[in-house]
């Protein structure tokens, strides 16, 4: 009964993306590109697997973490293309918001880089 209600709530999110095909830069609506899609319904895949498993150590649980933070380094990243593929788009709104996106992606790097030398140390611990 939780598989099915954990494969719903999975659909439901794909659904979400699906209807709405926009992220928001200072306000302003870009098209989410084919690989920002993927990263988004891969990252929701394995939040519901960290929901299926009943694992709660191991490496299965450090993989599927490191994962979760490499779909999110990867969302950032994938911004750029994004918006560089957008054609309703001025170019000074483009460039605006390439800087904004590579400022985004720059400012998340180190958390990124802390939170897997947390995982890295908690998973040697055992």
């Amino acid at each position: 009964m939780v598989t099915f209600f954990c494969l719903f709530l999975l659909f439901l999110y794909c659904m979400y993306f699906i209807k709405n095909p926009y992220f928001k830069i200072k306000k302003i609506p870009i098209k989410r590109s084919l690989e920002m899609l993927i990263t988004e319904i891969s990252l929701g895949i394995i939040v519901f697997l960290f929901i299926l498993l009943p694992i709660k150590q191991g490496i299965i649980v450090f993989f599927l973490s490191e994962s979760v933070l490499l779909c999110v380094l990867l969302e950032l990243w994938f911004r750029v293309p994004a918006i560089n593929l957008d054609n309703r788009l001025k170019k000074e709104e483009r460039i605006m918001l390439v800087d904004e996106a590579r400022k985004d992606f720059k400012s998340i790097v180190p958390i990124v880089v802390i939170l897997t030398l947390m995982m890295l140390f908690d998973f040697l611990k055992w």
